[in-house]
């Protein structure tokens, strides 16, 4: 069985299904065996009708779904555990030959709210038609005004592990990082005997106050040829403590006072620009910003007193790699992440 950590109050799963029809069973035994502590679960490829989406039903859970019409395939939709009340937001919902997508808000315990879109991009469609549609979401009043957390999951068809050498995939991971978007999934969902792409993902922004931990992981379940992926998230704080990029660990502050004024001053009073010259002698990126993350480390244990104990996070930077397929995120540097959570 699958176990969610005690302090997690909300996950989200993907599964790009390939017919519902054919994988129900085995998403409803994932499920089961996750104890129904997933929160909401994203489908795509579901391969339904308007006439046989309200078919599935699975104790516990809700489920919406958005069908082609046009031709067979595709469709999305998402299965949200009754303890959430939710509704879709229809002006946000598409289903066209070169996306297909689907948002819901959901009404959390502490009466907050959240927006969760699920995405399919078939195979060879417009790219830079789904791109404009995203980015018309995404700086949305709606979107950009909303005071919570925020999350894209599904099927993009945009293989990440080759965001350096395809640009239509480092577009499409420029416009979503430009507006707080992170990616969550750093390793292969899809693998085949000849081939291993990342192409599905969870992506997380928080505009909230709070800080929250978000904890991903790769689910080894073969309902499809791809993998289902998650992720628990819980409303805790985490500051980097080490500069060794190969450690990726964190320390997790259980008790903290930040002075924030204390910090721009801080970063105003920091001399940028010898910095920079430094910056500019060194052909090495890789040492430039261990150099950058260690400013910002230092600025940021002056200015807060806390307690903590050790425990994994990741956070994705662009290297100078051409090749980052067997170990995407391997280059992880060290960013106090509640800059970005």
């Amino acid at each position: 069985k699958l176990y969610l950590n005690d302090d997690s109050f909300f996950s989200i799963m993907h599964i790009n299904c390939r017919s519902l029809k054919k994988n129900f069973a085995d998403i409803r035994c994932l499920l089961d065996d996750c104890c129904n502590k997933i929160s909401v679960v994203g489908v795509t490829e579901t391969w339904l009708t308007n006439s046989a989406s309200t078919d599935y039903s699975i104790m516990n859970y809700s489920f919406v779904g958005k069908c082609r019409t046009h031709k067979i395939g595709g469709g999305i939709g998402f299965f949200v555990n009754q303890s959430f009340p939710f509704k879709v937001i229809d002006e946000f919902s598409f289903c066209t030959t070169d996306y297909e997508i689907m948002v819901i808000e959901l009404h959390l315990f502490d009466k907050s709210s959240m927006l969760i879109g699920c995405v399919y991009r078939p195979p060879n469609s417009d790219v830079n038609s789904f791109l404009n549609k995203i980015s018309e979401i995404i700086n949305s009043k709606k979107f950009s005004h909303f005071k919570g957390l925020k999350y894209w999951i599904g099927d993009f068809n945009l293989d990440l592990l080759k965001f350096n050498s395809h640009v239509p995939t480092g577009d499409f991971l420029n416009t979503l990082v430009c507006a707080d978007y992170l990616p969550l999934i750093k390793y292969p969902t899809r693998i085949t005997e000849f081939s291993k792409t990342l192409i599905d993902n969870i992506f997380a922004c928080n505009n909230s106050s709070t800080h929250f931990n978000h904890k991903p992981a790769i689910v080894m379940e073969d309902i499809s040829d791809h993998f289902p992926i998650l992720c628990s998230i819980s409303t805790k704080s985490y500051i980097k403590n080490s500069y060794d990029s190969k450690l990726n660990c964190a320390e997790q502050i259980t008790k903290s006072v930040f002075d924030k004024n204390k910090f721009y001053s801080e970063m105003q009073s920091f001399d940028w620009e010898n910095f920079s010259l430094q910056c500019e002698q060194s052909n090495n990126p890789n040492i430039v910003y261990d150099k950058f993350a260690k400013v910002i480390n230092n600025a940021i244990e002056k200015c807060t007193t806390f307690t903590f104990s050790d425990i994994c996070v990741f956070i994705w930077i662009e290297m100078e790699e051409n090749d980052l397929s067997s170990s995407f995120f391997s280059t992880v540097r060290e960013i106090p992440i509640d800059l970005f959570f």
